[in-house]
């Protein structure tokens, strides 16, 4: 009887503030609506950012792979003795600039580091320094534009541009790695400031390699790019190393 007292007081309580009461299980469905939106919105911006990730990777994949199998055309390019002198040159500047014009392309995966601090005065693309995998894609550009100039073997020039792939691919490799899917856009930015530390001085001892090769060439270009990571006793090393592979062909 005392619930039923109960039931009825409650229910003679609701009939008389009838409007309050409506007005809180709507304040009450509207919470909970909002509550499922916001959910749903979040679950749509991931499957957004996936779909953007996924893009992205497939568009970088396909450019670094139009990279490989052009510095593999040059490395072939500098062992190549049977074309005449025009066809050599011919086919080393369209390969050069198909470097080029792939520098440029993979801007758009990789910008440029420190641009706040480095080259302020240069188009906005260009400002800062270029990440290590354009460094080795720019390099195997230099190489290949003067290829068969200045007396160095065609092996040498081979070996160096091969070099520059091999880095390159091992740098795509890390920047698909899909176990970085958390980051996004700036993910290569934020790898090179950070974890990438190594790949900053191994693309900066490959530049020292090159300019020792091409006296000069880096400064003609006005491209120092990582090289400036390298101590005078590792440069030593690298001019040690180069002049010892040298002398061990010759004697050969």
């Amino acid at each position: 009887m005392g619930q039923a007292m109960t039931l009825n007081a409650i229910t003679a309580w609701a009939t008389e503030h009838a409007e309050l009461v409506l007005t809180l299980v709507s304040a009450f469905i509207a919470v909970v609506s909002a509550l499922v939106a916001r959910g749903e919105t979040k679950r749509q911006r991931r499957v957004q950012e996936e779909q953007l990730r996924a893009q992205l990777d497939a568009a970088s994949l396909e450019w670094g792979s139009a990279a490989i199998e052009t510095m593999g055309e040059a490395a072939a390019l500098a062992h190549s003795n049977h074309l005449t002198e025009a066809d050599f040159k011919s086919q080393r500047l369209d390969v050069a600039r198909r470097l080029s014009t792939l520098v440029d392309r993979g801007r758009m995966f990789f910008p440029n580091v420190d641009e706040r601090t480095h080259g302020t005065d240069r188009e906005a693309a260009y400002r800062g320094n270029r990440p290590p995998i354009l460094d080795a894609l720019i390099y195997a550009y230099y190489e290949t534009s003067r290829l068969g100039e200045g007396g160095v073997r065609a092996a040498d020039s081979a070996d160096f541009i091969t070099q520059c792939r091999r880095f390159l691919v091992s740098e795509l490799q890390t920047h698909l790695d899909p176990r970085r899917l958390d980051e996004v856009v700036e993910r290569y930015t934020d790898q090179s400031l950070g974890s990438r530390e190594s790949a900053m001085d191994k693309i900066g001892e490959l530049g020292v390699t090159l300019d020792v090769r091409r006296p000069g060439i880096l400064t003609e270009h006005g491209d120092s790019g990582w090289t400036e990571r390298i101590g005078a006793e590792r440069r030593r090393a690298i001019l040690h190393e180069i002049n010892q592979r040298h002398g061990e062909r010759n004697d050969g």
